[in-house]
């Protein structure tokens, strides 16, 4: 059986992470708020979240929300993705507001084209000492493990926050909005809770070779992110996952 000192791994599910999103809810989404409050009377007609990795598949469930709710149109792209082809329909004026998640080094190099463009920019990230924070208008540092759970709500804030503003009909999304602050409990029955009953659900899928992730809608960036991951294989068989 893998025994793992989740005292050295940072990556894993611990009960770190229901205080980690208590401080967001709390701290970080007022201040998405005081972005969009500032930043939407300029006009707004696209957004895009740019990022890398876990981060853009919770970019990509926030997009899901401008195409169920808004006629705002909203795109995802990686760092190489957007520099090596930004949006054909961009202009210095056309009011884009332009979200990047993550660190990366060309996430940070798209930050600085899309304002040379006349985007407003907004850096999410884990501290305001990182480079993407550097070079944007706004600058959101998390300070967390729990980078998916971090970037959800964040990026799932910004969608709230403008499409309620802009919309007529906005009752399914602010239902989603107010049950992210319901997070933290149910978080905290997950991570004391669930461990074991995960272990032995491990062992048994082990036990095959291969594992199937499945999903739709708002799950699907969820599912990708997890059917990515490296998965490990038993001696003599392959894994593929």
């Amino acid at each position: 059986m893998l025994e793992i000192d989740k005292s050295k791994v940072d990556f894993l599910v611990t009960a770190s992470m229901v205080q980690e999103v208590q401080d967001i809810l709390s701290r970080d989404l007022p201040q998405v708020k005081k972005i969009v409050d500032e930043t939407l009377p300029r006009g707004i007609e696209r957004v895009y979240f740019i990022a890398c990795g876990s981060p853009l598949s919770a970019a990509n469930t926030a997009a899901y929300l401008f195409d169920m709710y808004s006629r705002v149109v909203c795109k995802t792209y990686s760092g190489y993705d957007f520099l090596d082809a930004p949006p054909p329909s961009w202009t210095a004026n056309a009011g884009d507001r332009h979200f990047a998640v993550w660190q990366d080094r060309k996430v940070t190099q798209s930050l600085i084209l899309a304002k040379s463009r006349g985007a407003v920019t907004v850096a999410v990230t884990k501290s305001a000492e990182n480079p993407v924070a550097q070079v944007t208008d706004y600058v959101v540092a998390y300070h967390a493990e729990a980078i998916w759970e971090a970037h959800l709500l964040v990026t799932y804030a910004f969608a709230y926050e403008i499409i309620s503003r802009l919309e007529a009909h906005t009752k399914e999304i602010t239902q989603i909005y107010e049950q992210l602050h319901q997070l933290p409990p149910l978080l905290e029955k997950l991570v004391n809770g669930y461990e074991e009953t995960g272990r032995k659900l491990g062992e048994q899928a082990s036990k095959y070779p291969f594992i199937y992730s499945v999903a739709a809608g708002p799950l699907l960036p969820l599912a990708y992110k997890e059917a990515s991951s490296p998965c490990s294989s038993s001696p003599g068989r392959t894994a593929r996952c």
